[in-house]
């Protein structure tokens, strides 16, 4: 079965470094078709988990004999308003790198679109 794109959100956030008055950034991947979220230091990191957590989280419901991601609804109306905003970008380099044994995760990530808020 081919694997049907699904769209996701990057969003840029700020916080501390605990102990080093340091400000870092973090890259938030919002699922738009799936309520999903993963964050990571990179923009590739963080869509890499997000897929991650999806290919596991399918392949755990189908080994208990549910519908995969029949449990995850569509992400909330607050993130299609940040899909509607969010500027295309291409994401080079990005593959799937993600398995569990034999589970076909039916999902890969498709459209990526950047947010600036912050």
């Amino acid at each position: 079965m081919k694997s049907k794109p699904f769209n996701v959100i990057l969003k840029p956030e700020p916080f501390v470094v605990p102990d080093e008055e340091l400000l870092d950034m973090k890259w938030v991947a919002l699922g738009v078709e799936l309520d999903a979220v993963a964050q990571g230091k990179t923009i590739h990191e963080a869509l890499h988990r997000l897929e991650q957590q999806l290919v596991v989280q399918g392949a755990i419901e189908a080994e208990h004999g549910q519908e995969p991601y029949a449990n995850l609804g569509e992400a909330p109306s607050e993130v299609w308003e940040l899909w509607e905003t969010g500027l295309p970008v291409e994401v080079g380099g990005f593959e799937r790198a993600v398995s569990y044994e034999s589970f076909d995760p039916r999902w890969s990530v498709g459209g990526v679109r950047v947010v600036s808020e912050v």
